[in-house]
């Protein structure tokens, strides 16, 4: 698992890769980007990670889901396993 960084409009976003094409996206970063204040507990942006499917379905901006499947292309578009980590990925 390698912890990378990627920028929209300025703005950085963390991502890691996983074994097997997986990637996950942090979902602070995004939802910064997205403009989303609130995660409600019940709701996937609650957890410290999205795979691509679930960033794609709530960029909140056309240009920044464009931007989320140009740039993470050769990635699977869900990632099932997610790592024991909070919203500032501090891994446990």
């Amino acid at each position: 698992m390698q912890v990378f960084v990627a920028h929209f409009k300025d703005k950085s976003i963390r991502y890691m890769t996983l074994p097997g094409n997986g990637l996950l996206i942090n979902t602070k970063d995004y939802c910064r980007i997205a403009g989303i204040a609130e995660r409600p507990r019940e709701h996937v942006l609650a957890q410290p990670c999205l795979d691509l499917a679930s960033a794609t379905n709530f960029a909140g901006s056309e240009d920044f889901a464009i931007w989320l499947v140009e740039s993470f292309a050769g990635y699977d578009v869900e990632t099932l396993v997610h790592p024991i980590c909070n919203d500032e990925w501090s891994f446990d």
